[in-house]
């Protein structure tokens, strides 16, 4: 599934790399990293799901801080986001935009739709990535 997607973003115009892997605390599955050449300070993470209904579940729990709501019980993991985080939700995977750069959020909002979260981390102007 991530090379389908990696193959639509170039579509959109937005050339991504496939990178490293990674568990998915503290969502339920695991995340590819994208590394993004023309941005290469931010990334794209997807977390792929094994059906639609576990990725849906997740991603309505994601919390306003970019945490993910228990079912039920305490949070197993609590992570803090040294910038603004941008989470998109479609079918079977949450994808995860770590920066600021406004042609990579539009790209995102093609292909996933608005986000369902965006952080209350403060972008960088210092990277110049607006």
């Amino acid at each position: 599934m991530t090379a389908d997607v990696v193959e639509e973003f170039r579509l959109a115009g937005l050339e991504v790399v496939p990178a490293e892997r990674f568990a998915g605390e503290p969502f339920g599955a695991g995340m590819q990293r994208l590394a993004i050449p023309s941005v290469p300070r931010e990334s794209i993470y997807l977390h792929v799901y094994r059906t639609a209904e576990q990725a849906r579940s997740e991603a309505s729990r994601i919390d306003r801080s970019g945490n993910l709501e228990p079912e039920s019980g305490p949070p197993r993991v609590h992570v803090d986001y040294a910038s603004t985080v941008h989470f998109y939700y479609r079918d079977r995977i949450i994808a995860k935009f770590g920066g600021c750069n406004d042609g990579v959020k539009a790209v995102m909002a093609t292909l996933f739709g608005p986000p369902v979260v965006v952080t209350n981390s403060t972008c960088w102007t210092l990277w110049g990535n607006r």
